[in-house]
């Protein structure tokens, strides 16, 4: 889970490139941009989807779509054949 949000405005991008908040969900820094990365792993390979920039949508609404990945993915959804690297349908 990422801390208070205080220390975490402290750290630079350069010093964050991926931090994990829990449940799949990953916060991926990049220079001055940031976006949520949703990972998981199916027919043992780890793939990665972007879910939106973090200025596009609130971590609440992130987490709540991932975890409807998360159940997809349980049920056995194939989540690369159906949206591709990208997935957020609103």
């Amino acid at each position: 889970m990422l801390g208070a949000s205080s220390t975490w405005h402290l750290l630079s991008a350069r010093q964050v490139d991926t931090q994990a908040d829990g449940g799949n969900l990953y916060l991926k820094a990049k220079g001055d941009v940031r976006s949520w990365v949703f990972r998981y792993k199916q027919a043992d390979k780890v793939r990665e989807i972007g879910m939106s920039a973090t200025h596009t949508h609130t971590l609440a609404e992130v987490r709540d779509k991932t975890e409807q990945m998360c159940r997809s993915v349980s049920d056995g959804t194939e989540l690369m054949a159906t949206c591709g690297r990208v997935c957020w349908r609103w």
